[in-house]
Order: C-alpha cells, then structure tokens, then sequence
C-alpha cells in the first residue's frame, strides 16, 4: 500500500547568542520546493498505477540587520499530511521537527 505524503507549511525560528530572538524584520525566509524525480510504476494486470515522487526544498536565510549574526541555531518544524491510498479515513497530521546551527551569518 503507497503512502502518499503532502507538505503543508515550514515553520523556522531563528535564535542566536547575540541576539535571544531574530526579530521579523531581522531575517528573511524563502522556501521553494522543487520535484527531482517523479516514477510510474504501471501495473501489468489493469490494476492500480503507483506514482512516487521526490521533492527537495531548497532554504534560503538573509540577514537584514547591519551587523553579523554568530551562532545561530535553528529550530524547525514540518507539518504534513499523510494519506493512505485505498483507506476511506481523513489523513493523518503529521509533524517533524529538527534542529541545526550556522557558525556566521554575514550581512546583507
């Protein structure tokens, strides 16, 4: 049975030493996704076809401030759904999170 995955939104907060909490105006966000690959699989009795794809988002982070950000640490959030194809029920919500850091983030 195919699991079928749908992303709905990417929260990111941003945190620093020097500054406890970027501001909203102190970094711009950008998340665009791209597909890299997409397969059909037919099936050879006249039965259901089974498509996978692959999505990859790319993030970009800029600081707008006028000074250099050092040490942040970000914090994410990934909300989905995921449906079960064959199943009448509602998706299913889902949720990863994660955390990475960035030694210095240069000026606009």
């Amino acid at each position: 049975m195919k699991t079928a995955y749908r992303f709905l939104f990417l929260l990111t907060a941003v945190c620093s030493k020097n500054v406890a909490i970027a501001g909203n105006f102190d970094v711009e966000i950008h998340c665009f996704p791209k597909r890299i690959d997409q397969s059909v699989r037919t099936a050879s009795d006249g039965g259901v076809n089974q498509t996978r794809e692959r999505w990859v988002y790319d993030l970009t982070i800029e600081n707008k401030t006028f000074k250099e950000l050092i040490n942040i640490d970000l914090k994410y959030v990934i909300f989905f759904t995921q449906e079960r194809l064959g199943v009448k029920a509602y998706p299913a919500k889902r949720q990863q999170s994660g955390s990475f850091s960035i030694d210095l983030l240069k000026l606009h």
